[in-house]
């Protein structure tokens, strides 16, 4: 079994205020830079299971996440507005 090699080279936040929270970081992988959300441990060094994104797939992810928020918002001010 091979050994799987990381660090950690931009960390860009928490993703939540409790816990053992999911964290967006910027990892080299095996010599692979991946943007990442996962959750570490309390020293972080050692990742539990998560995902990654290369930038393309970020962008993606981007993209869908301001479809995602504009519909909620909408969806959110409809309700206001039938009050």
């Amino acid at each position: 079994m091979s050994t799987i090699k990381f660090r950690r080279i931009t960390e860009y936040g928490s993703l939540s205020a409790s816990g053992k929270n999911p964290q967006f970081n910027l990892v080299d992988w095996n010599g692979y830079e991946k943007y990442d959300i996962r959750r570490w441990d309390d020293t972080n060094t050692q990742p539990y299971k998560g995902i990654t994104f290369d930038e393309e797939e970020l962008e993606e992810l981007l993209q869908a996440l301001k479809i995602a928020v504009a519909n909620s918002l909408k969806y959110t001010l409809y309700y206001l507005d039938s009050e």
